[in-house]
């Protein structure tokens, strides 16, 4: 069995752990991003750092220049596919282990191949049903804000320049700032609700990153 119980002391591979006080700590879009200096060798990238981009997780550096270097996800011990993992509320996860060397390719096999990522996701709890409710809103602002053309002058730009290049002057179509869409206000709301029923448990969230 890949997910278990046994003492740190007792493992011979490379595992580090990152619980849920740890996740919490730090308000977070994405959980990979709770992963950013908690855990050893494991390095978080942002990519190019479009609107709703998720992160992407590297342990111990990358291993092939055109392969995929993502490691492999299990999901209270289902592998889950990474185009899925935008969707994970980090507020429902337990806790997180990640297996760093070969121990995580004898259990999973080459899909191991660059490391595991174990996420245990939180139970219902005996007691009374409780309600917890998490929201956070914040801004990206640039320092330097550059100073664009509006719509006709970006236009008249355009048919100047094609006419400079003896080319034939059309209709262009209309420019929207992006500038001001992505630095406007961003959200994002959780809730949760334990029942002592079954233990069950109910969650849900909602973002909003610029766009």
């Amino acid at each position: 069995m890949a997910i278990g119980t046994a003492r740190k002391s007792d493992i011979t591979g490379a595992v580090s752990s990152v619980t849920a006080e740890k996740i919490k700590s730090v308000p977070v879009n994405d959980f990979r991003q709770a992963l950013q200096g908690r855990a050893a060798g494991v390095d978080v990238n942002y990519g190019n750092r479009r609107p709703g981009e998720g992160a992407s997780v590297l342990i111990r550096g990358r291993r092939s220049f055109k392969a995929s270097n993502d490691p492999l996800y299990v999901i209270d011990g289902i592998p889950t596919s990474n185009a899925q993992l935008g969707d994970i509320n980090p507020t429902d996860i337990e806790s997180m282990e990640i297996l760093k060397d070969a121990s995580a390719t004898a259990i999973y096999g080459s899909r191991a191949a660059n490391g595991v990522v174990l996420i245990q996701t939180k139970r219902g709890k005996a007691g009374k049903t409780s309600v917890t409710y998490d929201g956070y809103v914040g801004v990206n602002e640039i320092a330097n804000r550059i100073d664009f053309e509006d719509g006709a002058e970006y236009a008249e730009q355009k048919r100047e320049a094609y006419r400079n290049n003896n080319k034939s002057i059309i209709n262009l179509h209309i420019q929207i700032l992006f500038m001001i869409i992505l630095m406007r206000m961003g959200f994002s709301s959780r809730i949760r609700i334990y029942g002592n029923l079954y233990r069950w448990v109910m969650s849900g969230k909602m973002k909003q990153k610029q766009l």
